[in-house]
C-alpha cells in the first residue's frame, strides 16, 4: 500500500562544515602571508633605493661643485703646486686660481676628495678609487681655450653588501675667462 503522506525529509543544515572552514582560512593564510612578505621586500627595497640617492646626490654635489670652481677659475696647474704643468696626461691633482684669487687644490687622498685638504664629500658610504684631471690648452703656445677633464672612479655602498654601487663620473669643463696670458 502506497501512501500519500509525504516522506519526512532529512535534516539538512546550510552552511560550513569544519573542514570547509579549515580549507577557507588556510587559503586566506597564505594570500595574506605572500601579500606581506611581498609588501616587506618592497619596503627593503625602497629603503636601498632612497640610500643609494643619498649618496649619489652627494656626490652630484660634490662634482658641481669642482666643476664651477674649475669654470670661474683659470692658470690651471698639474700638481699639488703652483708652476707643475702637463699637456693631455692623467694627473691626480690640480692646482688653479679660484675666482677669489685663492689658491686651490683638488686632490684625492684615501677614499675622500678634498679642496686644500678640506674633504669635499662627507660621507662614509662613498668611496673614491681614482681621481683624474686631464687639461688641456694651459700653455700659452696652445691655441686652445683652457679646460679640464675630470674623470672619477668609485664606490658607493650604503649600509650594506647588497646595495654596493660601482660608479664612473666624467665631466669636462672649460674656462669660462678667455685669458690666454694667464
Amino acid at each position: 500500500m502506497i501512501s500519500n503522506f509525504p516522506k519526512p525529509k532529512k535534516n539538512v543544515s546550510r552552511g560550513f562544515s569544519l573542514i570547509e572552514m579549515i580549507v577557507a582560512i588556510g587559503i586566506f593564510g597564505i594570500v595574506v602571508l605572500i601579500a606581506v612578505g611581498s609588501t616587506l621586500t618592497i619596503i627593503g627595497a625602497n629603503q636601498r633605493v632612497r640610500a643609494i640617492k643619498s649618496v649619489m646626490t652627494n656626490l652630484n654635489f660634490a662634482l658641481d661643485s669642482i666643476a664651477r670652481d674649475l669654470r670661474m677659475g683659470h692658470t690651471y696647474q698639474c700638481g699639488e703646486s703652483v708652476g707643475g704643468s702637463c699637456s693631455n696626461t692623467a694627473v691626480s691633482a690640480i692646482t688653479f686660481v679660484s675666482v677669489e684669487g685663492q689658491t686651490v687644490v683638488y686632490k684625492k687622498s684615501g677614499n675622500q676628495i678634498l679642496r686644500n685638504d678640506i674633504p669635499i664629500i662627507d660621507d662614509e658610504n662613498i668611496q673614491i678609487d681614482d681621481l683624474s684631471f686631464y687639461i688641456t690648452g694651459q700653455s700659452t703656445s696652445d691655441s686652445l681655450q683652457p679646460k679640464v677633464l675630470l674623470l672619477i672612479r668609485g664606490v658607493a655602498s650604503p649600509d650594506n653588501e647588497k646595495a654596493r654601487t660601482e660608479f664612473n663620473i666624467q665631466t669636462t669643463v672649460s674656462q669660462r675667462l678667455y685669458d690666454k696670458n694667464s
